[in-house]
């Protein structure tokens, strides 16, 4: 008798990579990324013996978090800063204009062992909540990236094969 898993290969952490084509100077080499939670939340039906849990009718997608290397010129970085700013406390006519950036698609790319693409996720209509500062030291010896989080809302993702 064989075994189910014969002649399978697994998925690697370390094959990802995460794109925002409307940003177009943006690169996004990704350090750590978690794919999302999905949940179909319960509702309850009381009654005097016990309360039934029934399935919900809307699907609740936890937020996308993803860590990226800063490029040297803070490129990448900067255009996430200025896709918030314009979204939340836009300051100048230039800053308002981008506010046409408001809801854009994104999309995470997964590799096989063997580095070719298997899956397309696309992430519809996201939108920046938060992105993290980046810290600088002069107290360390060697030369160390810096790392930065950006945590997006989205309508929903959906998975393509490639």
């Amino acid at each position: 008798m064989t075994s189910p898993n014969t002649g399978l290969n697994y998925i690697s952490k370390n094959r990802a990579t995460f794109t925002i084509p409307a940003l177009s100077n943006t690169t996004f080499t990704i350090h750590e990324f978690e794919l999302p939670g999905i949940t179909l939340p319960t509702a309850v039906v009381p009654s005097p013996f016990y309360d039934k849990k029934l399935y919900g009718d809307k699907v609740e997608f936890d937020p996308l978090r993803l860590t990226f290397i800063v490029d040297e010129k803070i490129t990448n970085w900067l255009e996430l800063y200025n896709w918030i700013i314009g979204l939340g406390a836009p300051e100048t006519k230039t800053q308002y204009l981008e506010r046409e950036l408001t809801e854009l698609d994104a999309y995470i790319t997964i590799y096989s062992s063997h580095n070719n693409p298997i899956y397309s996720i696309k992430f519809l209509e996201c939108v920046p909540v938060s992105l993290s500062g980046m810290s600088f030291s002069e107290s360390i010896q060697e030369t160390t990236t810096i790392e930065a989080t950006i945590t997006m809302e989205y309508l929903r993702y959906e998975f393509n094969n490639v």
